[in-house]
């Protein structure tokens, strides 16, 4: 599958949004909760790409001093902005190849399934360069995972009828090279990993105790490394920059 050129346009976030905000933004926020388990005691400001609801960044804005959103949508920012955020997150309207904030800004920037909307690689290495550029320590940046064929092929019936799920899906260690060979060319001294994110989210959707939630976040985002890459959801790739803790 490739992604089709409307998924790209304003006026389709625009309405998908309008139908699915609310929803989204009550959803449980498992990337907000597995950044906050693996990096909230290493960076303390975040900045999330391509944003939509900005459910995981109302969530990490919790733990964090200061949280942006981003999003080339107006509509979406306009509605974010009236959803009551908590006084930390800043939500703002922006083009993610070339974004209106000065070099090394945030601690950490990451995005959920941004990059599977783009077809070319050109663009995916505009993004990266971009995204690198105001980023201090950590890259975290999450794609459809290809090893999983049954989600491949669920999602192949399900773009018949809804572009939504006409996505592009990688294969980990091609991506990994891709992003390799860039990090090269750009003289970035950075370790690059790859790590398994979804594919047990049943978890999170089992009746918990109040007093029990803590422990159930612990567990779903430990358990994800344990999947074969044919389970896993999503492929995480995590960039840490030279310099950073």
């Amino acid at each position: 599958m490739r992604a089709k050129s409307n998924l790209l346009e304003t006026p389709y976030w625009d309405q998908e949004w309008g139908k699915w905000f609310s929803r989204y933004s009550l959803g449980y926020p498992r990337l907000g909760v597995w950044l906050r388990l693996n990096y909230s005691r290493l960076c303390n400001t975040y900045l999330e790409l391509g944003a939509g609801s900005g459910r995981e960044s109302r969530y990490l804005a919790q733990f964090a001093d200061q949280v942006s959103c981003v999003d080339f949508s107006p509509s979406v920012v306009e509605l974010l902005k009236n959803s009551n955020p908590p006084h930390n997150l800043h939500a703002h309207v922006m083009n993610a190849f070339s974004l209106d904030l000065p070099d090394k800004t945030f601690d950490l920037s990451f995005h959920k399934g941004f990059w599977s909307y783009f077809e070319s690689d050109d663009d995916i290495a505009m993004l990266f360069r971009e995204q690198l550029r105001v980023t201090k320590q950590y890259l975290i940046i999450l794609v459809h995972n290809a090893s999983n064929t049954r989600m491949v092929a669920d999602f192949g019936k399900k773009a018949v009828n809804d572009d939504l799920y006409n996505v592009r899906f990688f294969q980990p260690n091609k991506l990994k090279e891709h992003l390799e060979r860039q990090l090269s060319t750009l003289s970035v001294s950075a370790t690059l990993r790859l790590r398994k994110f979804g594919g047990l989210d049943r978890i999170y959707r089992l009746p918990c105790q109040p007093c029990l939630l803590g422990l159930r976040d612990v567990l779903l985002a430990n358990t994800y490394r344990f999947l074969p890459w044919s389970w896993a959801e999503s492929i995480a790739v995590e960039v840490k920059l030279d310099g950073g803790t």
